[in-house]
Formats: C-alpha cells, structure tokens, sequence
C-alpha cells in the first residue's frame, strides 16, 4: 500500500495582541513602578486636597471645546484621551449665595458624597442651629423646582448640585484631572459603564475620549460623550489599576464634596 503523504501545519509564532490604534502608546504614568505610592497618594498625604488638583469643567454655554489647565497654560482642546482611574458618584453641593456668584469655585456650605445625607448648613440665614447631618430627600434645596437663576428668580431644576466627580489619567501628566460631570452628562456615564461591564471591563482597563456635544434645548449646554478607544494591557494597566485603588482609599477619608471648587 502507498504511504500518504501528511501535510504537517507550518509552526507558527503566537503573536502579542497589538495596542490598537487609536490608544496612546506613551504614557507618562509608565515611569511609575506598580505598587508604590502613586504622586497623587504622596500629595495628598502631605496636604493637598481634591480642591487643589488641576480640573477641567463642562464648558456653559453648549461649547464644543475643553479649557484644559497644564504645564504651559491653558490648552483648547475638542477631545480629552485619558484613563479614568475612578469615579465618585452621588456627589451634592450647595451654596446659600448660589453659583452665580461664583461661590462654586469655593467650598459649598451644604454638601454629601452619597446623595442620602448632607453635612453642613442648609438654611438661607445661615444660623448655627441649622449645622450639621440633613437628609438629602427631605432637604427644600434638592427639590426640583428650588433652583435660583442669577436674576434671583426660580428655576425648574434643583438648588443643590449633583454631580460624579472622574479623576481622568492623560499619556502626558502624572497627577489626575478632575473632571465634575452635571446631571446632564451623568446618563451618558452610566451608559458607557454598562457597556464596559458587558465586556468585563473596568474604567482603569481601557482608553476613553471624551468630547462635548452642543444642545440647544432647554438651554444651550454641553453634554459629555463617551468613546471608548481600545484596552490597555501591560504594566500601564498595572499602574492604572493602582492608581484607582490608591484614590478610592484616599478619598473614603477625605470629604471631598465638601472641598468644591469644581462648580464654577
């Protein structure tokens, strides 16, 4: 009987997935060794305060570019690329004066991290009586109906601000940008979360542009977009990783809605 020839598969290399394309391949943050105190542990641990950290605001207006703060000045932007190493949600703040004042550059006089209660002093006069813990629910000023325009006349939405704070990681800086999202970008958040847990996938794990889209109605105002760029792999997602949990430990000591300094 005949031999038959058996074809043997050629031996193949297995190849390391790539970094796709449009994710960053310098990072600043890859300096860094995994595990140590990341510069934002150490400077808060020697005094600086969330309120101190360089940020980035949704621009008013329905502006389509971000004022973002760095080492040169300021730097227009329509996109910020970045890692998001952690988010603080149901965040509230609010100011007796209001924010048309430009009181949100300041600490608010009545604040929360978990959206249930409130510490500080809620009422308009400002009396030592009213100091301390208030339930958010109850509260007249996270009432819709209670916001207070610049003119001094009422608003539909709410006097007291809610917010998700997002520490973003950019390939060029060390130290995170904070970014407060109004509830009107909030919607967009959530949606890009529960599209990365469909995937099994965290903030700290991927690369994220976010851009502004302009929005005439009520008012004209910017809304916060999410894209999601690509996964990061290697010691980057090491770093991010430990950078996002060294944060989520600072700041479950830290008060940091009662810092401000976000709002306006």
């Amino acid at each position: 009987m005949a031999k038959k020839n058996v074809s043997v598969p050629a031996t193949t290399t297995p190849q390391v997935p790539a970094v796709p394309a449009n994710v960053p391949t310098d990072w600043l943050l890859t300096k860094l060794e995994p595990g140590k105190p990341t510069p934002v542990a150490i400077a808060m641990q020697q005094g600086i305060r969330v309120i101190d950290l360089p940020r980035v605001k949704v621009p008013s207006g329905g502006s389509v570019a971000w004022t973002i703060p760095s080492l040169e000045g300021e730097e227009v932007s329509k996109e910020i690329v970045c890692v998001i190493a952690t988010a603080q949600a149901n965040q509230k703040a609010w100011w007796r004066n209001g924010l048309g004042s430009g009181n949100g550059a300041s600490a608010p006089d009545c604040s929360s991290t978990d959206g249930v209660s409130g510490d500080g002093n809620n009422s308009m006069d400002g009396a030592a009586a009213n100091n301390g813990t208030h339930l958010c629910r109850t509260c007249p000023w996270n009432q819709f109906g209670s916001a207070r325009r610049d003119d001094g006349t009422p608003g539909a939405g709410k006097d007291c601000k809610d917010f998700t704070r997002l520490f973003l990681l950019r390939p060029n800086d060390m130290l995170p940008l904070v970014l407060a999202l109004p509830p009107t970008s909030i919607k967009g958040l959530r949606e890009f979360t529960l599209k990365l847990a469909s995937r099994g996938l965290k903030f700290h794990q991927v690369a994220v542009r976010l851009t502004l889209e302009s929005v005439k109605t009520p008012s004209p105002h910017s809304v916060v977009r999410f894209d999601f760029l690509g996964e990061i792999t290697g010691k980057l997602a090491q770093i991010t990783e430990g950078y996002g949990t060294q944060l989520d430990e600072l700041l479950a000591t830290t008060d940091s809605a009662a810092q401000g300094g976000e709002l306006n």
